[in-house]
């Protein structure tokens, strides 16, 4: 079905008539102001928060019509979305204000799709792709451009995708993209870094184990079903990545070269530009460096797989209902983990939003409120992670001294309250009160100021969203 703007509609229908009726000169002229209007009404409607599709036309060297993203009222970017012919996709991003160039790459894997018997290689990958490839072999060259131009870079690993961004100045953004581009169309992956850089991942983790967070983080995760990838151990050691295989007769290198071939191809790459050049020019810089990307196709790069077939905590395997002590020099806190139906593809209606707002409510009858005059708790947290795994909620109740002693109350409390919750079902009024706040919130945000950190969360919220509600997932209902 072929979409098109009302405003092309329109204009479409008019220019057709004019040419029939009125004299050559006047109906250029006509022409030219329904032109402007149908541009001008385009713009408006985007500032709206109007969503449609540009009308169905291929650009060269795209697979796809190219897509206006919602954005806020407020907001003076220009946004715009397309598919490479090789499979990437593509979100460019024009900033009348942007000092800088930031540009990014979110990737459809994670620790999720780790090996098992490599666990930690999407990790370990991350580290690698910053030391040298085949076109720019010089393991300081990525590093060493940036900082001539006032750059930056970092990345990160997450259960499900891994995202590298990075600023540079507009004079140094050529030399600089096209190296970042060589990440993914052919890095070196030398046996001597190997080796080098597996310590660093092995120190990482050394020095992230006393933190108590992280601990019980991967203590909740290891307790989950054994046959979803949840259970694994994300981060990676020597151990997982190196003297286990090796023990094994199976080699890190080959697994980085096997790993980076199944899951950094086209069709789950995502590319993210911001700059104050034009829409057009930053697709055309796109294309100049990433065309080299080798095609997609269905066999060698299907779409990246889900889990949810495996329950992550439920009665039958014994890992609900059951309460684990973590000694910590901090304040004392009271995690609770609950398994919900799996919530990714949901992410319009927000259901956890209500939730949230339930449980954030300081009123008169309040869990809050209560915690506070029993002196038993004075702050807690909540938010649901969902992922191609699964969803999970977390609460944290930061405790009192008393809080300490009477957990059992806390938690009759909680439980209470949210029986409570689940009695008196959904309020309408609430509901769309929520609704509607967000929708300010979301119209009138103040502006990122970063390239860089704007680069960073586009990157990291395509692979998760369509891209037309890639600023509105998460925030709106």
């Amino acid at each position: 079905m072929k979409l098109i703007s009302p405003s092309a509609l329109f204009c479409g229908v008019l220019l057709s008539f004019l040419g029939e009726v009125l004299q050559p000169a006047a109906a250029a002229v006509l022409r030219r102001q329904l032109l402007r209007h149908g541009e001008e009404l385009q713009l408006r409607l985007s500032a709206a928060g109007v969503k449609w599709r540009r009308e169905e036309q291929l650009h060269a060297g795209e697979q796809t019509p190219r897509v206006v993203v919602r954005k806020p009222k407020t907001d003076d970017r220009d946004y715009m979305h397309t598919t490479f012919s090789s499979g990437l996709r593509v979100l460019a991003v024009h900033d009348p204000s942007a000092k800088k160039t930031g540009f990014a790459v979110a990737v459809e894997a994670g620790s999720l799709e780790d090996p098992s018997d490599f666990q930690g290689l999407a990790h370990f990958c991350e580290h690698m792709l910053f030391l040298g490839t085949k076109k720019y072999p010089d393991t300081d060259e990525f590093s060493r451009t940036l900082a001539m131009y006032g750059g930056d870079h970092n990345a990160y690993t997450s259960s499900e995708e891994t995202v590298y961004y990075n600023e540079i100045g507009n004079a140094g953004i050529e030399k600089g993209l096209d190296i970042f581009a060589q990440f993914f169309i052919a890095p070196s992956f030398a046996e001597t870094m190997v080796d080098k850089e597996i310590h660093a991942v092995d120190s990482e983790h050394k020095k992230n184990q006393p933190d108590t967070q992280r601990r019980l983080w991967h203590l909740l995760r290891s307790r989950a079903n054994p046959k979803s990838p949840v259970h694994q151990f994300s981060t990676g050691d020597l151990q997982t990545l190196k003297v286990q295989p090796e023990s094994q007769g199976k080699s890190l290198e080959q697994a980085l070269r096997t790993f980076h071939k199944e899951h950094y191809c086209a069709n789950r790459l995502h590319l993210v530009l911001v700059s104050n050049t034009s829409i057009d020019e930053q697709l055309e810089l796109a294309h100049r460096h990433f065309d080299a990307l080798p095609a997609a196709t269905a066999e060698s790069c299907p779409p990246r797989p889900e889990y949810t077939q495996w329950p992550l905590y439920n009665n039958e395997l014994g890992n609900l209902q059951r309460r684990i002590t973590l000694g910590t020099q901090g304040v004392p806190e009271l995690w609770l983990i609950f398994p919900t139906p799996p919530l990714k593809k949901r992410y319009k209606e927000l259901a956890e939003a209500y939730i949230w707002n339930m449980l954030g409510h300081y009123g008169p009858g309040s869990l809050k409120a209560l915690l506070l005059k029993e002196d038993l708790s004075h702050h807690y947290s909540y938010y649901v992670e969902s992922s191609v795994a699964g969803s999970v909620m977390f609460v944290t109740l930061t405790l009192t001294e008393k809080g300490l002693a009477e957990v059992d109350l806390v938690l009759k409390y909680f439980f209470a309250y949210i029986g409570a919750i689940q009695k008196a079902g959904v309020d309408d009024e609430l509901l769309t009160s929520v609704k509607k706040m967000r929708q300010v919130e979301f119209d009138y945000q103040e502006k990122s100021s970063s390239e860089y950190n704007l680069a960073r969360s586009l990157a990291g919220a395509l692979p998760s969203y369509a891209p037309e509600d890639v600023l509105t997932a998460g925030g709106l209902i």
